[in-house]
């Protein structure tokens, strides 16, 4: 099976957003026909800093991409909306201000991903039949980072609270629900098939090789608990082009053996002085 990933795309970080996007999903849809691919794969971070960017750029996916089947997570970028914020910006010092509910957002995004056919992996995995081969199972789920309240930019443009909490304390223990979810449906999954191939997507890299990067990830534990029953885990957020073999001790009734599982970040062409989150990058794997 092949797949193309991708992620941190951030439509809509610059005036030639509209451009750049043509451009690279041009690039991108031509090599996943010549690839023979048989999905993509969007590790979140679709868009920059407004919610209605979102719809748009789904469009576009679909657009370029066809029928091909397109699933994704969402970022901490996709969780913006400044538009929102500066309407509300000026009631800084009252205690609740107004501005778009998360569950709200919810609604909006799960309206979206079904006009543009997008599948949002989250509680929702996606299963391919390779034709008495055995199932390939790829699940996702958004992720939050560890460190609450995040030391991040990302306070300035998100409404300070969920319906009932701060919403940088909902979302970080959102991510252990959706993740404990995603562990039992593996566990299910694999007394129904051993065969199963299991794929992770996530937003948030749980490690970090840069130990001052730690605090922008999401909880390193996750990394054990993924690794155990997942072949591969994708991940964004970084901007860092990365694809390497992560070995965990897994158990068996019959003892111990090291379980391996392939990390993969696509990656951006990120440079910070000249055009920054504005190159996107691709990377088709086989699984």
């Amino acid at each position: 099976m092949k797949l193309a990933i991708v992620s941190d795309t951030h439509y809509g970080h610059s005036h030639r957003t509209q451009r750049i996007h043509e451009k690279f999903l041009k690039k991108l849809s031509e090599a996943c026909v010549e690839e023979k691919v048989d999905a993509l794969i969007h590790a979140g971070d679709w868009i920059s800093h407004t919610q209605h960017q979102l719809p748009r750029t789904w469009k576009m996916f679909r657009k370029a991409m066809g029928d091909l089947p397109i699933l994704g997570v969402l970022g901490n970028h996709d969780h913006w909306d400044s538009e929102t914020w500066y309407d509300f910006k000026k009631a800084r010092h009252t205690k609740y201000r107004r501005g778009k509910p998360y569950n709200a957002m919810v609604l909006d995004w799960e309206e979206w991903a079904e006009e543009s056919n997008i599948h949002l992996l989250e509680k929702n995995p996606y299963r391919f039949d390779e034709q008495g081969e055995g199932d390939t199972i790829i699940y996702g789920f958004n992720g939050w980072y560890h460190n609450i309240p995040p030391l991040t930019n990302d306070v300035h443009h998100m409404p300070k609270l969920h319906e009932a909490a701060p919403i940088h304390s909902y979302l970080n223990n959102k991510a252990y629900k959706d993740l404990d979810w995603c562990l039992s449906e593996v566990e299910f999954k694999e007394a129904e098939n051993e065969n199963i191939k299991k794929i992770m997507v996530t937003h948030m890299p749980p490690y970090s090789k840069d130990s001052k990067y730690i605090g922008f990830c999401s909880n390193p534990k996750f990394m054990g608990f993924i690794a155990d029953p997942f072949d591969a885990l994708i991940v964004g957020h970084s901007h860092q082009v990365e694809d390497f073999i992560h070995e965990e001790e897994a158990y068996t009734d019959e003892g111990s053996f090291i379980h391996k599982c392939r990390v993969i970040n696509p990656g951006t062409n990120f440079d910070k002085f000249s055009g920054g989150y504005d190159k996107p990058n691709f990377k088709i794997i086989e699984i």
